[in-house]
């Protein structure tokens, strides 16, 4: 099976909304239990941008149905410098049960021409999800970062 994915977008000048709704098959949602009632996972999203000329702003809302429901949160801004731009987001999960996870995002990118970047990122979030129980757990917090490069054909 595959995913399934409708997007609409629109832009007008500085304004960008998007709506989008997909749904992932049983079979490549992570079931410890192994259980065979496990739904399809459906996912909706609503997310705003808009360009201040000096920065962009963002946000998203998404609501995902798998095991439980749950809320995201996320709220972004991405800043031109130079030759690249700096950007940072803080990011929140509320799980049906009222636990949550936070998680902070720093990165930046160096435009080495329009369609070619070099990028270095980092990230904190302050639980980890723990597979084979299907939870979270406080007690670990996770960081991590990334270099690299991108290019678009």
């Amino acid at each position: 099976k595959n995913h399934q994915v409708v997007t609409v977008q629109y832009a007008n000048g500085p304004l960008m909304v998007a709506l989008g709704h997909g749904t992932r098959p049983r079979s490549l949602v992570l079931d410890a239990t192994n259980a065979t009632n496990v739904p399809d996972e459906m996912m909706s999203q609503v997310g705003l941008a808009y360009d201040f000329g000096v920065a962009r702003a963002t946000l998203l809302f998404q609501k995902d149905r798998n095991y439980e429901d749950s809320n995201a949160y996320s709220l972004g801004v991405t800043v031109p410098v130079s030759t690249g731009s700096i950007w940072a987001s803080f990011d929140t999960r509320q799980l049906a049960n009222d636990e949550s996870v936070k998680v902070l995002q720093l990165g930046y990118k160096h435009f080495l021409s329009k369609r070619t970047h070099l990028y270095a990122n980092f990230g904190t979030r302050d639980k980890s999800w723990d597979t084979p129980t299907n939870t979270m757990t406080t007690d670990k917090r996770v960081t991590g970062y990334g270099f690299g490069i991108n290019h678009t054909f």
